[in-house]
């Protein structure tokens, strides 16, 4: 029976889930996604969020995107407006 060598850890940088060595506990390790070092450990000073906080982060990211969005479409229908376009006939 093999016992689990490995465990997660979320980069302090850049919130990638990483699968870290336990052999590496207590040193400096490098994130593979965005190259920030820090130290391995297992501690739950740090603990990954929840799933659901995840898509709930990502639901306002969402929606703060298309906030921006319409928000534009408003300025350029806007300048549409005092910039009429003649018609080819």
């Amino acid at each position: 029976m093999s016992y689990a060598t490995t465990f997660l850890k979320q980069c302090p940088s850049c919130g990638r889930r990483l699968e870290i060595r336990v052999q590496y506990l207590g040193r400096n390790v490098q994130c593979t996604h965005c190259g920030s070092i820090f130290t391995a450990s297992n501690s739950p000073a740090n603990p990954l969020p929840p799933q659901d906080t995840l898509v709930d982060q990502a639901i306002r990211d969402a929606e703060i995107y298309l906030a921006s969005v319409e928000e534009i479409n408003q300025v350029g229908l806007a300048w549409r407006e005092q910039h009429p376009q003649p018609i080819a006939e």
